[in-house]
């Protein structure tokens, strides 16, 4: 077996992200034990909430009078979208893609895209569509 050694103290040396342990013996001679272990830790950040309306653009003629509205926001929340003559809601997936038709009336429709996140915040765009039914 062994000497065994009485402990007089032990110290902790800290330096960036190295660390190492210092036993101090009976005779007074410091035995470094260092510890390669290192766990990265990943702090978790809150995403702003945005709202990137892909389709209908501001000002979008539509010979066709059901838009489909496409866009992308944080993962898995709400987002409303509405016009005088119809309103939706759809919930985006799990990459913040969302998509959702809005039934128009004849000439200009002013559309509100609303995304709610999970901690009450708002954001909104408002744009112009125009329905034609001539073309």
């Amino acid at each position: 077996m062994g000497n065994v050694v009485k402990l007089t103290g032990i110290g902790v040396l800290l330096v960036g992200a190295a660390s190492a342990l210092i036993i101090f013996s009976q005779t007074g001679k410091s035995e470094p034990v260092t510890n390669t272990e290192t766990q990265a830790v990943t702090p978790k950040v809150a995403q702003e909430l945005a709202l990137n309306i892909d389709s209908p653009t501001d000002g979008t003629v539509l010979a066709s009078n059901v838009a489909t509205i496409k866009g992308k926001t944080l993962p898995n929340i709400t987002v409303a979208y509405y016009s005088d003559t119809d309103d939706g809601t759809v919930d985006s997936d799990a990459s913040g893609n969302f998509e959702g038709t809005l039934k128009l009336a004849n000439g200009i429709n002013t559309v509100t895209i609303t995304a709610f996140g999970n901690g009450g915040e708002e954001k909104s765009t408002t744009m112009t569509i125009v329905y034609n039914s001539e073309n």
